[in-house]
């Protein structure tokens, strides 16, 4: 099979360099339209509780996720002064109409005081769009460039999670361009220095900017029939970058091999692609079955990644196995122009010591990496996992000033963790109702870390109760709230109409709690349950959301997904490695390893992320959690990563031991074999990855980090020490497979990959 790819691209080598060439004018055209067609959402679900609750909002109070938040703030000028109520009143106007927007609400609009800031010296309006959350970004940035120019002395943000997101498309955008812009010249620099030349140093850089475009465009494609999240953007990026740029290390390291053995041209490229060209395959094939597990996870933003890593994955693989074989057959010995020196391999070299020194004392290298180990895994027993807001950002990015802005002018309004919407057939604002309402607040204000609990029946301060018992008659301050409902709201003064129509229609309601805490911590999580097991009257229909509730929703229904999509990787390469190696014991071997090397990335994520330490060199705020969707996707993509290297070194191990070699003498070829392959492409990997460390986007920033860490640990302590250690103390035990198994998995030994 592989001879036959090997020999078409002797044969046809100008025209598959031709089909490349016309593919990647067409990719050129249609790869920088991608950004625009990517959705910065894609984590909403609304079979969830907190789901049910936001549609109750909108249905019924007309509030929803995809609002826009103005805040117009004056250093000069009180609300009372006329400039500030002109300003206004022509903002206002401007906003209104933008297309796209349905309605303005204003503090005269809505009579909620709260609209306005204790000092009187801002105002906040909310611009609703009557849009989901995806297309309310498209109106934001319409909205931005609406804004009017405010007098000297004011100013006007806009905040929500239109804005939020529509941010982030920026950033990420900047972050890919600022990320290609230093990997690209490192990987080239580790590729002179592994390759000794300009020529063979620049064609894995051409094939993965190669790939790279044409996965762009792909993508831009697949939009048109599927939504897909902006991260696919980075991270894919950097997935493809660094897989296409392996493979072709592979590939040219191999064809100047069997340069170097005499073999002619013609032969030297059918050879390379029977050999590199099978472990390509193999290992693409292993990174693809570790991205179908994303395909699981419900959310837009999350299974997006696993669609486009399998896409630049698969054509990463058709790149090296086609266009890379027909350059080198196009190119032949002139591959080697202007190269200084060549470097030999073989037990004599680094990698053949350090393998003779695992062979003699395995049990040692063992206890010692499993110790060293444990101490990097020991901080994930301290992993907590939250959902970021607008600090994603980074600091002094638009929106997350306005947001700061806002918290601060209306601590009162800031998002509740806890919002409780309540809706009754019977009418929510009749005695039975108030009284439950009332029952329910004294109850959540006796909850840990509640400050503040508003709704119909709680939104009076404590200093004007007595004064309105009196005015109203109440015995009670129970009473006082029953006759205020009671009351038409045309008859109410505006103080105490404006609340209740803030807060309620005629049949639903909704209950909004604050806390000290933030969304993220326990406590805010155990107000989420305990509001849940609250037993209200009969005929009542009640929902509990707000950001705690919706963080807690995500959280459980990600991991929920998770554990199906480790299940079914796990599966499906277990699977691909038995037929690849014939044994029971390798693929389960491999597993154990790879879970080592993610177990210890997660570590030092929770290290670093969660509890800040580098914060001052990665350029980051710590939040005190890690960003929940980040330990997802790192499984994915560093499993089949991991996998890669893991199907180089035994492939190569596999060989020898077919040939006869011992079950130790085969572990120390492989080793001194592909520790050199190995540790050049995980240089570059980590180039690539490290690049986005240093991304703007928090999310990204610890994918590439994460990414970074453990191909640098998997590539070097698992594959350097810890696998071979194994393999030694295993012995022939490494090669089993039961007796009834072992014809069947003998027809498909003559696919085994050799490096």
């Amino acid at each position: 099979m592989f001879s036959v790819l090997g020999r078409f691209a002797c044969r046809r080598s100008w025209v598959i360099v031709g089909v490349w060439a016309a593919v990647l004018a067409t990719s050129a055209t249609l790869a920088p339209k991608l950004p625009s067609r990517l959705l910065s959402g894609g984590y909403d679900f609304a079979d969830s509780e907190s789901g049910r609750a936001n549609a109750a909002l909108e249905r019924e109070l007309g509030l929803s996720a995809s609002d826009i938040t103005a805040i117009l703030r004056s250093d000069r000028y009180t609300i009372d002064d006329p400039e500030f109520r002109e300003a206004q009143r022509r903002t206002v106007e401007v906003l209104e109409a933008v297309e796209g927007v349905r309605r303005v609400l204003t503090p005269e609009s809505t009579g909620d005081p709260g609209r306005v800031s204790a000092d009187r010296r801002a105002v906040f309006l909310t611009v609703s769009l009557g849009t989901d959350l995806d297309g309310a970004q498209q109106v934001f940035l319409s909205l931005r460039d609406a804004l009017p120019e405010q007098p000297e002395g004011m100013e006007i943000r806009l905040t929500g999670a239109p804005a939020t997101y529509a941010e982030i498309n920026e950033v990420s955008e900047r972050d890919l361009v600022r990320a290609e812009t230093y990997a690209l010249p490192i990987a080239l620099l580790i590729l002179l220095v592994i390759f000794r030349g300009p020529i063979a140093a620049g064609l894995p850089v051409l094939l993965g900017v190669s790939c790279i475009t044409t996965n762009l465009a792909v993508l831009y494609l697949v939009t048109f029939q599927r939504p897909l999240g902006i991260f696919v953007l980075n991270v894919t990026t950097a997935v493809g970058l660094g897989v296409a740029i392996d493979y072709s290390l592979l590939v040219v390291s191999r064809f100047r091999e069997e340069l170097a053995r005499g073999l002619e041209v013609d032969q030297a490229v059918i050879r390379t692609i029977e050999t590199a060209g099978k472990a390509i395959f193999f290992s693409g094939l292993a990174v693809v079955v570790s991205l179908v597990g994303l395909r699981y996870v419900r959310f837009v933003a999350i299974h997006s990644i696993g669609i486009g890593g399998m896409i630049v994955v698969t054509i990463s693989v058709l790149g090296a196995l086609t266009l890379l074989p027909a350059l080198l057959h196009l190119l032949g010995r002139r591959v080697n122009w202007l190269t200084i020196g060549v470097r030999s391999g073989g037990s004599g070299t680094f990698w053949g010591k350090i393998a003779a020194g695992v062979m003699r004392r395995p049990l040692a290298v063992f206890a010692g990496i499993l110790v060293a180990l444990f101490f990097l895994v020991s901080p994930l027993f301290r992993i907590r996992l939250g959902v970021p807001g607008a600090e994603i950002l980074p600091e002094g990015a638009r929106s997350r000033e306005a947001q700061e802005i806002f918290d601060e002018s209306f601590p009162s309004r800031k998002i509740p963790q806890g919002a409780v919407t309540i809706e009754c057939p019977a009418g929510v604002r009749s005695s039975e109702s108030v009284r439950a309402l009332r029952e329910f607040v004294r109850w959540a204000r006796e909850r840990e870390g509640v400050t503040d609990v508003l709704s119909i029946a709680s939104f009076i301060p404590d200093g004007l109760v007595p004064m309105l018992r009196l005015q109203y008659g109440a015995a009670s301050e129970d009473e006082l709230y029953e006759k205020i409902l009671a009351t038409p709201l045309e008859k109410l003064p505006p103080a105490l109409a404006g609340p209740v129509r803030a807060l309620s229609t005629e049949r639903m309601t909704v209950v909004r709690i604050a806390m000290s805490s933030t969304s993220n911590d326990e406590p805010a999580r155990r107000l989420t349950r305990e509001c849940r097991e609250y037993e209200w009257p009969a005929g009542m229909e009640v929902h509990v959301g707000g950001e705690s509730g919706y963080f807690s929703d995500f959280i459980e229904a990600l991991y929920r997904d998770f554990l199906v999509a480790i299940a079914v990787v796990l599966f499906l390469t277990y699977g691909i490695l038995l037929l690849q190696f014939g044994s029971f014991v390798l693929p389960l071997k491999a597993v154990v390893m790879n879970t080592f090397s993610i177990a210890a990335c997660y570590g030092a994520l929770v290290f670093v992320f969660q509890e800040g330490h580098f914060a001052g060199l990665l350029g980051f705020t710590a939040t005190g959690f890690v960003d929940a969707p980040v330990p997802v996707v790192i499984f994915s993509v560093l499993f089949g990563l991991s996998m890669d290297y893991e199907v180089f070194m035994l492939s190569r191990v596999k060989e020898a031991y077919d040939r006869g070699d011992s079950n130790e003498e085969s572990v120390a070829h492989g080793l001194a074999q592909t520790g050199g392959i190995i540790t050049s492409a995980s240089a570059i990997m980590i180039a690539v990855s490290g690049a986005f460390a240093f991304a703007d986007i928090l999310l990204v920033q610890a994918l590439g980090f994460g990414m970074a860490f453990a191909i640098f640990l998997d590539a070097t302590v698992i594959r350097a020490f810890l696998v071979p250690s194994t393999m030694r103390l295993m012995g022939d035990w490494n090669w089993w497979a039961p007796r009834f198994a072992r014809p069947f998995l003998a027809r498909f030994s003559r696919f085994a990959a050799h490096e």
